[in-house]
């Protein structure tokens, strides 16, 4: 948890004289996602921040502020920030331009725009971005997120859910498992994975799948 020589500990407390974004200060993310943005899932770990003393950027930065004080929280890792991403998009849809979500059965939500964001989450429910650094996230299962954008992540939580990106994005995807003897699903693993035109192609459809990404039947 090292950022620009500087170490984090989970439950600490560190402060900065002054706080600029992009210039001096503690960083974060107020919308989970555009974390995604800065560090890239797989490679990076992600936790819960408080922060005081916040100042905010200007236009085309986003979410990001940066703070005289942080207080390093709990790791939530990629699907606590999924979760947390939902509920942010969906307290901020209705008075914001740039987010949509859903919540019903086979609901669908998509945007356009630079970092605009779409999530739902209800079963066979489906969210889409096409704008760079924009994201889609579903929850429920038997669902679809896809991107078509620069360094966009394509996240998808649910059971049998898909998720589908364009060259230069991010994939995610939860692998289940039913547990006969507790008679329940369980998460095995989730599966990151960068859209590279090789290992992992644009504009197919991938599950998780025994730890790894597997073409879906378009």
């Amino acid at each position: 948890m090292k950022c620009r020589n500087f170490q984090y500990t989970p439950g600490e407390t560190y402060e900065e004289p002054e706080a600029r974004v992009c210039e001096c200060g503690f960083h974060a993310c107020e919308n989970p996602l555009d974390t995604f943005s800065y560090y890239r899932p797989g490679e990076s770990r992600y936790c819960e921040v408080e922060l005081d003393d916040v100042v905010r950027g200007g236009e085309g930065e986003g979410t990001k502020v940066a703070g005289k004080k942080i207080r390093i929280g709990a790791e939530i890792g990629i699907k606590g920030v999924i979760h947390a991403a939902v509920k942010f998009i969906f307290d901020k849809a209705e008075a914001s331009e740039c987010g949509k979500v859903t919540t019903g059965y086979r609901a669908h939500a998509a945007t356009t725009g630079y970092r605009a964001h779409a999530a739902t989450t209800g079963d066979d429910a489906h969210a889409a971005t096409t704008g760079d650094d924009a994201h889609a996230a579903t929850t429920g299962n038997y669902a679809h997120a896809e991107v078509k954008g620069q360094n966009s992540v394509a996240a998808a939580l649910g059971h049998e859910s898909v998720v589908r990106g364009g060259l230069g994005s991010w994939l995610i995807a939860v692998d289940w498992h039913f547990d006969s003897t507790a008679e329940k699903w369980e998460i095995r693993g989730v599966v990151t994975a960068h859209v590279d035109g090789k290992s992992i192609k644009p504009d197919v459809l991938y599950k998780a799948k025994d730890g790894a990404f597997v073409e879906v039947a378009q």
